[in-house]
């Protein structure tokens, strides 16, 4: 297994809250677009600390205040001589590559069709001056991959909130799942560092 450590400042890769789909694709997207640029400095002063790890599964582990986060990594990445290439199947998810996408992504919130995506899909493609239709249709499966892949979300939580219940809610606990509506707590004995996670 590879390991790829890299501390963050908030304003570099986002404030790494998850609350849906579209909050772990954006970081993903911030977090390639960094890469792409800067080599990866390890500095457990920085907000945000980020460890990739590639392996069967691939998976990101995102540590910031007192949570520590962790969900699945949707893309192959290449390291070649210490510099990364991120690719999907037929995309190098490149600058270009994740300016177009944060792009789509950005106004995903708002969208409450297929069509409405597509419709700003072909904006996106305007913006971007992609007008070949092999891209097109790249991109279009790229962001088709990217809604429909199953992140495997789970969260370490330190909670003394008035909410505490030894039962329901206890102070030391994983979520599994980022949504309200499907998430659940599996209590820990003790407090765990980003390293036991």
């Amino acid at each position: 297994m590879k390991k790829y450590k890299g501390s963050f400042l908030k304003r570099s890769i986002g404030k790494c809250v998850f609350r849906n789909k579209n909050d772990i694709i954006t970081t993903v997207l911030n977090y390639i677009k960094y890469i792409n640029v800067m080599s990866l400095e390890y500095d457990k002063n920085k907000e945000i600390q980020i460890v990739l790890c590639i392996d069967k599964m691939s998976r990101l582990f995102i540590s910031n205040d007192k949570s520590i986060h962790s969900f699945r990594f949707p893309f192959f990445i290449d390291d070649i001589n210490g510099r990364f290439k991120v690719h999907n199947k037929d995309l190098e998810i490149d600058n270009e590559a994740t300016s177009l996408l944060l792009s789509f992504f950005g106004e995903f919130e708002g969208m409450e069709s297929i069509y409405d995506m597509y419709e700003r899909f072909i904006n996106v493609l305007y913006e971007f001056n992609v007008d070949n239709p092999v891209n097109e249709n790249i991109y279009w499966n790229t962001i088709y991959d990217l809604l429909v892949f199953d992140p495997g979300y789970v969260r370490y939580d330190i909670d003394f909130s008035d909410r505490l219940d030894p039962l329901n809610h206890p102070a030391h606990h994983l979520d599994i799942n980022y949504d309200n509506a499907s998430t659940y707590k599996l209590g820990l004995s003790k407090e765990i560092d980003f390293d036991e996670f």
